[in-house]
């Protein structure tokens, strides 16, 4: 006479393995959400690099985070050594001759 092997319903279930692939699913889904605010916040960001930020150095500027910004302009009120000068074009002088040159 043959036995009949007993079945257990809650080894075939994996729960474990359920309860895992669950947790990295939220994890995942949190992941995600903190990517989207960090677009939503460059999308939203104002033209204006100084916005927002206070000088720290020659060409840095530290946001509300204290993370730093590279400042590509001269804020209207700096107190950085030389920024008093005026942004020129640093071959004026020869695009001056070339145009004289032509000119005449």
């Amino acid at each position: 006479k043959e036995q009949k092997q007993p079945t257990y319903s809650h080894l075939g279930a994996n729960s474990k393995k359920a309860q895992l692939q669950d947790e990295r699913y939220a994890q995942i889904e949190l992941e995600n959400y903190r990517l989207l605010e960090k677009l939503s916040k460059i999308l939203v960001r104002s033209h204006d690099p100084t916005l927002g930020t206070r000088e720290w150095g020659a060409g840095v500027r530290l946001d509300s985070n204290m993370m730093p910004v590279i400042d590509h302009a001269v804020a209207a009120q700096s107190n950085e050594f030389g920024a008093a000068i005026q942004p020129t074009s640093l071959n004026l002088g020869y695009r001056r001759q070339q145009q004289e040159r032509i000119n005449s």
